[in-house]
């Protein structure tokens, strides 16, 4: 197992260190040699900018290094081209602090944050109010970030109780990214990604090992596969940096900023917040914790169930009705034979029948005709009234005596 340092003194053909010591923040112009021993041998890994204090700063809180459990591999941040990537930022054009992943055994140094399409990141500056990723990170307003881990988080009495797991022993890293690393991320805001080595190495524990898939044909619209190339950095230093998928893990689509929090022990459970709606039970936009699981034979994922249509209508608000047990045979209802219902006489008009509404009517146009004073006038009026409002069977015999006529 390696064991990583930090210093000042030249080893290996490394120039001699000129960052400083403690938690005060360093300059680009300094230097800080970073090394890795192992079965007694201590050879240079990567020389390190001076701003790239929170790496080995005294105090672990804010400290952003992290070396797996099984001390295979480790995760730093850097301002610094150690893989050849231009990591100038595409506005300001000053260098953005990006996340590289060392793996002991093989001796290869991976830039897991660069943009695999080559395009110069685009990075931001953590403002000091709340910020989710800010809080995680504890990196300086001044700092340009253009992806981050999560730093200790702080106790009481300015203490640090804990490192969020952003790192397992097959090489899995979680991180935020302020950069659109896949096509499906289009918000322009912070997003939480998982770098995958293209191969899980020989003696990989966890899930890590059954559940890695990551290869050219894993690219897609949330997935980036970034094949093996050779590099010189900035420090004139050839390497092979190795293959891997970046995916996203958040929704790439969120107008706030999403922040990684934490992840199981084989990295298969991932931990994140964010403002999304990502699932039916989510029905405000405050933030909220969700888990990405990855989806294994062993632990398969679970298919959501949908939340019903809300019914608008009463014959859709009402339950379903259940079907009667084969014990109590068929209901007497789907047996009987019969005539069936009869149909009931249609109802009054206001309850009373249409002779009695005529006789009213007769009774009203009568009475209007005895208001004429000329005799001759009121005569016809009544039996105008009287041929209009009279009964059927009436009508029906006057017209039988003008056809024998």
């Amino acid at each position: 197992m390696g064991i990583f340092r930090r210093g000042w003194q030249a080893r290996c053909g490394a120039v001699h260190g000129t960052c400083e010591a403690g938690t005060g923040a360093g300059t680009a112009a300094q230097s800080c040699n970073l090394y890795v021993r192992h079965a007694g041998e201590t050879r240079l890994l990567a020389v390190l900018s001076g701003a790239d204090y929170p790496d080995w700063r005294q105090e672990l809180e804010g400290h952003l290094a992290r070396v797996s459990a099984n001390g295979e591999w480790l995760v730093f941040s850097s301002q610094r081209s150690l893989t050849g990537y231009d990591n100038r930022d595409a506005r300001s054009g000053e260098p953005d602090q990006e996340v590289y992943l060392y793996h002991a055994g093989t001796g290869s140094l991976a830039c897991v944050s660069c943009d695999p399409s080559g395009a110069r990141p685009v990075g931001a500056h953590l403002a000091a109010h709340f910020s989710p990723v800010n809080e995680a990170a504890k990196w300086p307003t001044e700092a340009s970030v253009a992806a981050t881990v999560p730093g200790w988080t702080g106790g009481e009495k300015e203490g640090a109780m804990y490192q969020p797991r952003y790192l397992s022993d097959t090489g899995r890293v979680f991180f935020d990214s302020n950069d659109a690393l896949v096509s499906q991320d289009v918000n322009s805001n912070w997003d939480v990604y998982e770098y995958e080595p293209a191969s899980t190495p020989p003696g990989g524990e966890g899930e890590g090992s059954e559940s890695s898939s990551c290869g050219p044909g894993a690219a897609s619209a949330s997935v980036a596969f970034k094949g093996e190339h050779p590099f010189t950095n900035d420090q004139h230093v050839q390497g092979t940096e190795p293959a891997g998928c970046v995916g996203l893990i958040s929704s790439g689509s969120s107008p706030e900023e999403s922040a990684f929090m934490d992840a199981s022990e084989t990295g298969s459970e991932v931990f994140f917040m964010t403002a999304a709606k990502l699932s039916p039970a989510d029905v405000d936009s405050a933030y909220d914790v969700y888990d990405a699981h990855a989806c294994t034979t062993r632990s398969p994922c679970i298919t959501p169930v949908e939340s019903p249509p809300a019914c608008v209508t009463a014959d859709a608000c009402r339950a379903a009705p259940t079907s009667q047990p084969e014990v109590f045979g068929a209901p007497a209802s789907a047996t009987f034979s019969g005539p069936g219902n009869l149909t009931p006489p249609p109802p009054p008009a206001n309850g009373k029948t249409a002779a009695q509404i005529r006789a009213e009517r007769l009774a009203i146009a009568l009475k209007l005709c005895r208001k004429k004073h000329n005799r001759h006038n009121r005569a016809t009026c009544e039996r105008a009234a009287r041929k209009k409002y009279a009964a059927v069977k009436a009508r029906a015999k006057r017209a039988s005596r003008k056809a024998h006529r």
